[in-house]
């Protein structure tokens, strides 16, 4: 399986060590899977519009 680096603020990994119960791959890699899901519809709810970039 292919990795992904993730970039985070000391701020932010801090707050994540402070919950190492919690699997950060997967919820990164959830997270990733909605993004795609929702960016996917959009593409198919707008697939035949004949909308410029411009006119939107």
């Amino acid at each position: 399986m292919p990795s992904i680096t993730a970039n985070v603020d000391d701020d932010l990994k801090a707050r994540m060590e402070n919950h190492p119960e919690i699997n950060w791959s997967e919820v990164t890699r959830q997270a990733i899977q909605a993004k795609i899901e929702a960016l996917e519809m959009m593409d198919e709810l707008t697939s035949e519009s004949e909308l410029t970039e411009r006119d939107v």
